[in-house]
């Protein structure tokens, strides 16, 4: 069974993703996706509006 994580990516001490290694322990294949993320550019013109 395939199964999608989306979060981001982080690494144990084996250099795996320990929900893709525990998922795997279990026989599910786990891909992982990243989620986007965003950065504030501006925010002191967002507060002076």
């Amino acid at each position: 069974m395939k199964v999608l994580l989306l979060k981001d990516p982080k690494e144990d001490d084996c250099g795996q993703d320990p929900y893709i290694r525990e998922l795997g322990l279990y026989g599910l294949e786990a891909t992982l996706i990243p989620v986007l993320s965003f950065e504030f550019l501006s925010l002191s013109s967002f507060s002076e509006k």
